[in-house]
């Protein structure tokens, strides 16, 4: 299936859902579903946490609406599946929601054009969107692809006005090396005195301000 045109998915249901649920400190509690994040609390590394596939099958035994999240920036949804698999969590595609989806989501409904600079592996999540009313940088752990042409070319699209996207928080991102871990500072929320407005953090928590930036100084403005 296109991911572009992917439905919203179960987990946007969470609301719609409640089941009465008896909590030890609280009687009566309306549950309405459980979100698990993955690394490092259904599974570490290449292994699954002991006791977690059995805990995830009795959560939809129990007729739970379970929403597993992720803010990998780098897999596309059906690698994180295919390792889920793997790992034997039976996990539906409606159930995973990812960075790259909260930015569909959000493209669709702004109806903006993608322009990419991301991992060559999260590419296809973005297939297919066209939007009328300009273009939006969506930009993550993009690894060898932060070279001086894609970088550029999305600095022009920011200088030129177009929104910014950052699929997480953070600032820098590890690469290693033979003898250690170098520390690349290739963020996009460096280049937030060119963006209109701070950037949709999409990966931690989703954030919009409306907070407008000094303009760049003629420096800035200059091109190479």
């Amino acid at each position: 299936m296109d991911p572009a045109s992917d439905p919203p998915g179960d987990c946007n249901q969470l609301c719609r859902k409640s089941l009465p649920i008896v909590s030890p400190c609280h009687r009566d509690v309306m549950i309405k579903g459980v979100l698990l994040d993955l690394a490092g609390v259904i599974y570490d590394g290449e292994d699954a946490v002991p006791g977690a596939t059995e805990a995830v099958a009795r959560l939809h035994e129990a007729g739970l609406l379970v929403c597993f999240v992720s803010n990998t920036t780098r897999s596309n949804k059906q690698a994180v599946l295919d390792r889920l698999a793997r790992l034997c969590f039976s996990v539906t595609s409606d159930e995973l929601f990812t960075p790259a989806q909260a930015a569909r989501n959000w493209l669709r409904k702004h109806e903006r054009s993608p322009h990419l600079l991301l991992h060559p592996d999260l590419i296809q999540e973005f297939q297919g969107l066209e939007g009328s009313r300009g273009k939006a940088i969506v930009v993550g752990d993009a690894g060898d692809a932060f070279d001086y042409e894609a970088l550029n070319a999305a600095f022009r699209e920011l200088v030129d006005g177009a929104e910014l996207l950052a699929l997480a928080a953070n600032r820098t991102f590890r690469v290693p090396t033979e003898n250690s871990a170098l520390t690349r500072e290739r963020s996009s929320l460096h280049w937030n005195s060119q963006a209109k407005e701070t950037p949709l953090s999409l990966g931690s928590r989703l954030r919009h301000s409306s907070a407008r930036h000094s303009p760049p100084s003629t420096a800035q403005k200059e091109r190479p």
